[in-house]
């Protein structure tokens, strides 16, 4: 298994606003067969599971003023669930990864 950290920012083209977010989490290899969030199962042996640890929202900038609001959230999985998220490698080669989440 190993970490990630997806980070992102935004800025409203008038200079209205300016935010970012942050996701972290863990990521392991997902067992064959398995269902994720949608409920594809991983007949390909392709996929990674991923465990959202927090995600973060905050507000740096209204009007052009600097501001300080952040969000945190802690998401709760169900312990019980059967599908999980997970990304799947569409296409992998040495200059491009595609994946998609579900």
């Amino acid at each position: 298994g190993g970490r990630f950290e997806n980070r992102g920012a935004v800025s409203n083209r008038y200079g209205l606003a300016r935010l970012a977010t942050g996701v972290v989490g863990d990521v392991s290899v997902s067992p064959p067969n398995s269902l994720n969030a949608v409920g594809i199962a991983n007949d390909r042996n392709n996929r990674v599971a991923v465990s959202f640890r927090a995600i973060v929202f905050s507000l740096d900038e209204v009007f052009g003023r600097p501001v300080s609001i952040r969000k945190v959230l802690i998401p709760k999985l169900d312990p019980d669930a059967v599908a999980t998220p997970a990304n799947d490698v569409t296409y992998l080669d040495d200059q491009i990864r595609i994946v998609r989440g579900g």
